[in-house]
């Protein structure tokens, strides 16, 4: 733009949709990007598994790459899994819900 340096300029931010394992977020490169986040998985004792910690580091890992793809962007952290092969459709049916219907089935959290 000009009469602006580039350091001035304000882009308009990306919100992306992380919908894995988690991240953890004492990945600093990944924390300064992320707005928010919820987790649709439950432990053994029926708790909610916090969406900011990850046994598995994919979903940390997609989250750093694509902050370094698109360095304007806003994370939104939604947990489906523990692991990587342990996806669960139930978790992954209420995230649709709440980004595309902004609702959740009756009963979940």
């Amino acid at each position: 733009m000009p009469g602006k340096a580039r350091d001035e300029v304000s882009y308009p931010k990306t919100k992306v949709a992380i919908i894995d394992n988690g991240v953890d977020v004492r990945q600093e490169v990944v924390f300064r990007y992320i707005t928010n986040g919820m987790s649709f998985v439950k432990d053994s004792d029926d708790w909610p598994m916090p969406w900011f910690t990850a046994q598995d580091l994919h979903g940390t890992q997609m989250a750093r790459l694509v902050s370094q793809v698109n360095p304007y962007c806003e994370l939104y952290i939604y947990r489906i899994n523990v692991m990587r092969n342990d996806i669960r459709l139930d978790a992954a049916v209420q995230v649709w819900l709440k980004l595309h219907c902004h609702t959740q089935l009756p009963g979940s959290w």
